[in-house]
């Protein structure tokens, strides 16, 4: 999937910590990620995450309805690895 990202002219970082996924209600249009380096905004149009959906919605930005929020915390999906895709 990495390899396929790059050949459209997008971009992949590994070993980021998201710590908030803001959106338009329709779309991610930012991350907010740390590493050891500190923080950092990153705009996006897409992105991809292995990150458990219970964690990605708790994340939201502005934060999805209770009924969303909820059913999120249901969630027992683990996660893979932390991986995340930008595409421009």
């Amino acid at each position: 999937m990495a390899e396929g990202v790059k050949k459209k002219g997008g971009e992949v970082r590994k070993g980021l910590e998201v710590m908030e996924v803001r959106h338009d209600q329709q779309r991610v249009t930012a991350l907010l990620t740390r590493n050891g380096a500190g923080g950092q905004l990153l705009d996006c149009s897409h992105c991809f995450s292995s990150m458990p959906i219970s964690d990605l919605v708790q994340r939201m930005s502005p934060h999805p309805s209770d009924e969303v929020m909820n059913a999120a915390g249901l969630s027992d999906i683990a996660p893979l690895s932390r991986l995340i895709c930008f595409l421009r």
